[in-house]
């Protein structure tokens, strides 16, 4: 199955090449990373929030991207079997019932793919609704009220964008630097996005509408 989201550094491209790790036991309260030629993901536990850099430049371009269900859950590095993309490497971290959060790299993508782990630990069928996937605060090297959204609600101010169906991008119109958005399937929900600015800081909001997403007793899913 294709992960459904992603998030991309639009200038940053290249190629990349990812060690494949074996996994290894879950951490509680300690930094687990993985990275490829171009980019490098980290759990911070402290602040329960992935970090994001790419590597060429060095630039921490998003410092605090959580995604829906990981709080407070305990992390680990996993090997991803082959797919459509190949095999792939991630970080999850999963709370006692197997819900969380799963970031992933692949080794010829540079982009950063991340889903949430649903999970229904009750003894009926749960309906999920919305799920807020991403959240993630950005630093372009930029004050936000330079920087530009374009999605399908137009070319706004980051603050300013009404929302966009399937992708967003938030970028510095002269460097053209920044990071691109989007939903790589809607086979089950839609996918929908959001930019604003919170002190200061570019913001970008990923969540996903199911209407009615039903989870069997004791089974789990991806978003």
């Amino acid at each position: 199955m294709v992960p459904r989201c992603l998030l991309l550094p639009a200038r940053w491209l290249g190629a990349a090449a990812l060690l494949l790790l074996s996994p290894v036991s879950p951490v509680a309260g300690t930094p687990v990373a993985i990275e490829n030629a171009v980019l490098r993901v980290a759990w911070q536990p402290e602040g329960d929030t992935f970090t994001l850099v790419h590597k060429p430049t060095g630039r921490l371009f998003a410092s605090s991207l959580t995604v829906a269900g990981s709080a407070g859950g305990m992390a680990r590095i996993v090997a991803l079997p082959a797919g459509p993309l190949g095999a792939g490497q991630a970080i999850e971290v999963r709370q006692s019932d197997s819900s969380g959060g799963r970031v992933t790299l692949y080794p010829d993508q540079p982009f950063v793919f991340v889903q949430a782990l649903l999970s229904n630990p009750t003894a009926e069928t749960r309906r999920f609704n919305t799920v807020p996937v991403v959240r993630a605060g950005l630093d372009l090297g930029r004050p936000a009220d330079s920087l530009k959204a374009l999605g399908t609600a137009g070319l706004t101010a980051v603050d300013g964008h009404s929302g966009s169906y399937v992708f967003l991008a938030i970028a510095d119109p002269g460097s053209r630097a920044g990071v691109v958005s989007a939903w790589l399937t809607h086979d089950r929900g839609c996918g929908v996005l959001f930019s604003s600015v919170t002190n200061g800081v570019p913001i970008l909001r990923a969540p996903i509408d199911y209407g009615r997403l039903l989870v069997s007793a004791g089974q789990s899913t991806e978003s």
